[in-house]
C-alpha cells in the first residue's frame, strides 16, 4: 500500500521463522497504527539519525529498543589502479563460509540479545553466499573479500570480510574498492558498519574513508499476539 510505514522482508523472515518489517517512513504514529494491525511473532527493524533524539525517544515509547550505532563513511574513487588486481569471483569452502559468517560478531542482529545468536549467524551466512552468488559484484583475494553495487553514481560496499588478519588485506581490498569506483565513473564510495566495530572503522579510516552520518538502529521484538 502507498505511504505504508513498514516493508516486509522475505529474506529475513524465511530466516527469524516471523514476520519481520523494517521502517521505511519514521512517523512513530503511522508505525503504531500499523503494527496495531498486525498480530503474532514479528520483528521490526529501524535505523534513525543520531541526532533526531525526539524520534528516537518516540520509537523506544513503542517498545523499540537501541541495539547498535550505524556509521556510513566515504571516501573518493581512485584514479590509481591496484598494484595487484583482485579476483572478481570467490568460490568459498563450507570451512571458510562459516568463519565469515561468525566473524560479524558486530552486526546489528548479534547485537540484539533478544534475537537467537544462531539464527544471527545463519543470516550472515546466507547473506554471504546471495552476495557471492550474485546478487552483488565481487573483488576477492584469497578466501577474503569485498562485495558492492554501483547505484547512481555511488559504489556502495556491501559487505567486507577478511579472515587473515594482520596481513594488510582489508586495505588491499578497500584500495582495490576505490580503483573501482573510479573504473566505474561513482564519485564516491560509501560504506556503513556498526561503530562497535573499532577494528573496521580503523580500517576504513586508514584506507581514506571519512564518516558522514551516525544512525540509531533499533529493533521491536514481538514473541505473542501483543
Amino acid at each position: 500500500m502507498t505511504g505504508c510505514a513498514l516493508q516486509h522482508l522475505d529474506f529475513d523472515s524465511a530466516i527469524f521463522g516471523r514476520d519481520v518489517l523494517r521502517v521505511v517512513r519514521p512517523d512513530s504514529r503511522r508505525v503504531q497504527a500499523e503494527l496495531q494491525e498486525k498480530s503474532g511473532a514479528l520483528m521490526v527493524d529501524a535505523k534513525l539519525s543520531s541526532a533526531c533524539f525526539d524520534q528516537i525517544a518516540a520509537f523506544e515509547r513503542l517498545g523499540f529498543r537501541r541495539v547498535a550505532t550505524l556509521i556510513t563513511l566515504e571516501a573518493s574513487p581512485l584514479s590509481e589502479p591496484p598494484e595487484d588486481i583482485p579476483d572478481r569471483s570467490l568460490q568459498l569452502s563450507d570451512n571458510d563460509l562459516k568463519h565469515h559468517a561468525e566473524g560479524f560478531v558486530f552486526q546489528r542482529f548479534r547485537q540484539d540479545s533478544m534475537i537467537d545468536s544462531e539464527l544471527a549467524k545463519e543470516f550472515m551466512r546466507l547473506w554471504i553466499t546471495n552476495s557471492l552468488a550474485g546478487r552483488r559484484e565481487t573483488l576477492a583475494r584469497g578466501s577474503n573479500f569485498c562485495t558492492y553495487c554501483v547505484t547512481d553514481q555511488t559504489l556502495v560496499i556491501d559487505l567486507l570480510s577478511v579472515i587473515e588478519p594482520g596481513r594488510g588485506i582489508a586495505g588491499q581490498l578497500l584500495q582495490a574498492i576505490r580503483s573501482e569506483g573510479a573504473a566505474r565513473s561513482a564519485t564516491r564510495v560509501r560504506v556503513t558498519t556498526e561503530a562497535e566495530n573499532s577494528r573496521a572503522l580503523h580500517s576504513y579510516v586508514n584506507a581514506g574513508f571519512v564518516p558522514v552520518m551516525s544512525e540509531t538502529a533499533l529493533h521491536l521484538v514481538r514473541d505473542d499476539a501483543g
